[in-house]
Parts: C-alpha cells; structure tokens; sequence
C-alpha cells in the first residue's frame, strides 16, 4: 500500500491551508461579503462575475510566463513563497474593503484572487518532482484534495467558536472570520515552505532579459504544440471541463440564496456535505484513476458534471439541493486532482512550470467566459437560465477526452521517438 513520504506530505499540507482560502473566502463568504458591503447590493451577480473573470484573466496570462521564467531561472520556489504570502497578507485584508470605494475593494479582490491563483500554479509543479515514484503523482494529488476537505471545514470550524459559535452575521465577525482564515492558511504553509526543493541558482539574470527570454520559451512551446498534441489536447479538454466546474463553484451559494432563498446557515451545511462526501471521494477517486486510466474517470467526470448541472436547474427546495450536494462531493475535487496528477506525468519535467502554468492557462482563462456568461444570462433573465450555460462546456470537454483516449498512445509513442 501507497504511503506518502514526509517530503510528500509536506506538498500536500499546501492543499490543506490553501482550502480555507478556497472555501470560505471563495466559495461560501467573500460573494456574500461582497454582496453587501463591497458592491452594495447593486449589480452583484454582474460585478461580482466581473471580478472573478478579471483576476482569472490576469492569473491565465501570466502563468505560462512566470513558469517559464522561474523554470529557467530555477526561482521555482521563490516565487511559490512570495505570492502565497501575498494571498495571505490580503485575504486578511478583505474586510478593510467595506470602508472604501467599490472600486476599491473590488481591485484589492482581483490582486488577492491573483496572487493566489499564481501561487497555486507555481505550487502545482511541484507534482512533477517531489513523489519519488512518478506513477503515484495522480494519488497523492488526490491525498493533497481530500486533506484540503479537512483544512477549510477546520478553519471555519475555528472562526465559528471564536465568533461566538456562529456564523457571522456582521462587520467585526467577517474581520474575524477573514483574520482567521489568513492565518490559518499561513501555519500550515509552512512547512511546504520549509520542506519543498529548493532553488537551485544563485545568480539572478537582469529583469528584462529574463522576461524576453520566457516569451521566447514560450513562443516556442505553443509553436512546437504538433510534436505534443496529447498535451495540448488535454489542456484543451481542461479548459472546457473547468471553465464549467469553476463557473458553478464561484455562484452557487448566490444561486442558493437568491432563487432558492436559503439561509447562509443552509448554504453552509450543503457546503460541508460537499467537502465530507469530497475527502474519501476525491481520495478513492484518484486511486481508481490510476489503476483504469486517468483519462477515463475525467470523461466519467464530465459526465456526472452534466448531470449536476440539470438538478440544480430542476432544484426547487432544500431536500433537492441535497442530493445535488452529494453528486458534487464525488466530483469537485476528483475532476482536477485526477488532472493535476496525470499532467505531471506526461509534462517534461525540466519545463514543469511552464507546463503548469499552461495548465492555469487552460484553467483560469477557461474560467473568463463561464462567469461573464452566467453573469450576463443572469442579469437579462435569471441564475436558473444562467445555469444552463455550463452544461456545453462539460459536453465538449468529454467530447476533447474521449478523442484524447483514442490516440493518447500513439501520441505519446510518437513523442519519445521524437525525442
């Protein structure tokens, strides 16, 4: 049986502080802080779509570059550390964002969700070299997810009995809930800090000609995609399948409040159905994928994406929402644990984040047009209809897989000859 090294585990005790940020601060409270204190009520489904697209944009660009300047520079780790301490410092920050202009609050939002979305890139790569068996990265990206399962009801589970034992309901409790959370994702980072390869260089190339030089790595990356068409297939697929599951993670908790009319005590309770259900889901799902093919369980994940996405149209009170909940936790973390494993087995491990960052590329741009769509469809109708607009993403994502499936050993015997 599998058991993770100290040095794997430390990689993955990154997944397990960086999901308070992922659950409280993205999925459960900041759209409903931003909802009433940063935008005030006026345009939220609009704005806050606005947001989210603009710092997945920023994340999306950069990435393919920042890997291939830290891949050449061997400033892997440095960057890794700078911009996860960035996210921290500004998620407790966020509720200083009530007292400005919204415009305001709405930048420092887009600079945090940046910097965390390039230190997860960055941290991502790191998949490629720390298992010490290369056929075990799908599991222990799975082990990573399911303990991140643990982290954010933990964290929540902190703030809760410091505000009271509840959930906030006011200004001073977000403070706290946000405090909380920042530093909470600071303690059980440190380790990865401490622990992850180390930097390898020491001399440092000016600025400027370390930058021209990642846009030339990358240019001729993207020019060279036909000697690594299961690569780029499969971030094709990727980009599909997570501007889908990204859209849908980022305004359901504003689909169950305002067509459903749910409490924020039932939207938690919902919530944590999806990370209990996730922590063995995720776990078992990734062990299974690499005894039957990873490719095979994103299709089967697509799939039951699909599906989820016609129950939460038909959903119409609590007892039905639940079962979608249910669904959900087999999937939300088994769809990009299973990726994030299986890319860095077929990734050239001296260009891991480059490649990595193409992979944030295929994830976070993908998520550009998910939230404008949603947004716009629920602002000219409503987020029911808004709903609908996933379901293409995942179709044509399955459609990408299965194509993948059927020539990925050709593909990739073409590729060692190559090399």
């Amino acid at each position: 049986m599998y058991k993770p090294t100290n040095k794997e585990w430390s990689w993955a005790m990154y997944d397990f502080g960086n999901s308070a940020y992922a659950l409280i601060v993205m999925t459960i409270f900041f759209p409903l802080f931003f909802a009433e204190y940063v935008v005030h009520g006026k345009l939220t489904a609009a704005l806050w779509g606005l947001s989210v697209a603009i710092s997945i944009l920023l994340v999306g660009l950069i990435s393919p570059l920042l890997g291939a300047f830290t891949d050449k520079e061997a400033k892997r780790k440095s960057y890794f550390v700078l911009f996860s301490i960035l996210a921290i410092i500004g998620t407790m920050v966020l509720p200083f964002t009530a007292h400005i202009p919204s415009y305001l609050g709405i930048f420092i939002f887009v600079f945090v969700n940046f910097s965390f979305g390039l230190s997860l890139s960055l941290y991502d790569s790191f998949i490629a070299v720390v298992p010490q068996e290369k056929n075990v990265s799908t599991t222990l990206s799975g082990i990573g997810w399911a303990i991140g399962y643990i982290g954010g009801p933990l964290c929540l589970l902190i703030a809760w009995f410091l505000m009271g034992r509840k959930l906030p309901v006011d200004l001073s409790d977000y403070r706290t809930l946000f405090l909380v959370t920042g530093l909470f994702f600071f303690a059980f980072s440190i380790w990865p800090y401490l622990s992850l390869p180390k930097d390898t260089k020491d001399n440092t190339t000016p600025i400027m000609k370390a930058g021209l030089s990642a846009f030339q790595i990358v240019r001729d990356t993207i020019t060279s995609w036909r000697d690594m068409k299961q690569i780029f297939v499969f971030l094709l697929a990727m980009y599909f399948i997570m501007d889908g599951l990204t859209t849908m993670v980022y305004f359901v908790s504003l689909f169950a409040k305002v067509n459903l009319g749910f409490t924020i005590e039932q939207i938690v309770r919902l919530l944590l159905i999806v990370q209990i259900i996730g922590i063995p889901a995720t776990a078992m799902m990734c062990w299974l994928a690499e005894k039957v093919g990873e490719i095979k369980l994103l299709i089967l994940c697509s799939i039951l994406w699909i599906v989820i996405s016609i129950l939460i149209f038909f959903s119409s009170d609590y007892v039905s929402f639940r079962i979608v909940a249910y669904l959900t936790g087999i999937v939300i973390g088994s769809t990009p644990a299973i990726a994030r494993g299986f890319f860095g087995k077929i990734i050239p491990i001296e260009k891991r984040a480059e490649f990595f960052g193409f992979n944030t590329f295929a994830g976070r741009i993908a998520t550009l047009i998910g939230p404008l769509i949603f947004g716009i469809v629920s602002s000219l109708w409503n987020m029911r209809i808004a709903i609908l607009t996933v379901i293409p993403f995942f179709i044509v994502g399955a459609i990408l897989l299965v194509y993948l499936n059927v020539n990925f050993r050709r593909w990739q015997s073409a590729l060692h000859r190559h090399g």
